[in-house]
């Protein structure tokens, strides 16, 4: 795939009257966004042209091969502005669809066309197409935007390819969200119930951020974090909490004996560690505090 950012009308008539079987997709010049990048994923166009020349564009329209997405004016012909819409119509108003869908793919296309219209959907990629847009600091010459949406379009590729993975990884990711919100509300009441600079939490959730913005403004400092190791192993972790100022640092070090029964393993940094039991990590971590070791400053 070809992609041209605002190149002139004679460059245009000369590379499409060269190349008569190729399907040449328009659409808007500037910022992109999920619904024209999926359009032309879904039509698996071979040149793209990004401009709002309307020469270029009635030019294009007027060829067999040529399609023009989410600009023109019109929705007719080879022409499918959906703009002149108010509100999302249907598919077939955002879409040039030659080939039937599956059910997932619909799904995606229809949240991403319904938020293009500026309703209320799901969001499956819409936000990660729009990332691919150039940051502030990178540069937005037409060569630089135009890397960028075949990028996008490649990942749209995959979506289409894929659309029951993204659908599901969209729904985890949700829930996710919901999770962490009762993670955030779990780890303060722990941090309440504590009484030697040490929080147990039943099972591992997001807790570190919690624990340090707890750590900025209160008196009773959380030096550890002991929490249940992820599967089935039945061991115990104890987690040094990053010091606020310089997040790879530990307000204390955990200190070990190398010797203890219960010790699984230990992180050479002296930051994380493994025990068979809870009583075992938190008498290790209330030892590492008792002994001082470390800067609270």
């Amino acid at each position: 795939m070809k992609i041209y950012t605002d190149p002139f009308l004679e460059k245009v008539k000369d590379m499409v009257n060269k190349n008569k079987d190729e399907l040449v997709v328009v659409t808007h010049s500037g910022r992109f966004h999920a619904h024209e990048v999926m359009a032309v994923a879904l039509m698996e166009a071979d040149v793209v042209i990004r401009t709002r020349s309307k020469d270029i564009i009635n030019f294009v329209a007027g060829c067999p091969s040529g399609r023009v997405i989410d600009i023109g004016g019109v929705a007719e012909g080879n022409i499918l502005d959906h703009h002149q819409h108010k509100g999302y119509k249907g598919l077939p108003s955002m879409y040039f669809i030659d080939s039937p869908l599956s059910i997932d793919q619909r799904e995606i296309l229809e949240s991403v066309a319904m938020q293009d219209c500026g309703e209320v959907a799901l969001d499956y990629v819409s936000a990660k197409i729009a990332s691919f847009n150039p940051s502030w600091d990178e540069s937005g010459s037409n060569v630089a935007v135009s890397t960028f949406f075949h990028m996008a379009v490649q990942y749209a590729q995959v979506v289409l390819k894929n659309p029951s993975i993204f659908i599901a990884q969209t729904l985890r990711d949700s829930k996710r969200k919901q999770g962490n919100s009762l993670a955030k509300k779990a780890v303060k009441k722990a941090i309440d119930e504590e009484s030697n600079g040490i929080i147990t939490l039943d099972r591992f959730c997001p807790w570190i951020d919690t624990v340090v913005t707890h750590n900025r403004t209160k008196n009773n400092v959380i030096f550890f974090g002991v929490y249940p190791e992820i599967g089935e192993t039945g061991n115990w972790i104890l987690r040094a909490v990053p010091h606020k100022d310089e997040p790879m640092t530990n307000l204390y070090d955990i200190l070990v004996n190398e010797n203890d029964e219960k010790l699984t393993f230990c992180h050479p940094n002296k930051f994380l560690a493994g025990f068979r039991t809870k009583q075992a990590a938190v008498r290790c971590g209330e030892k590492s505090i008792a002994m001082g070791v470390g800067n609270v400053n």
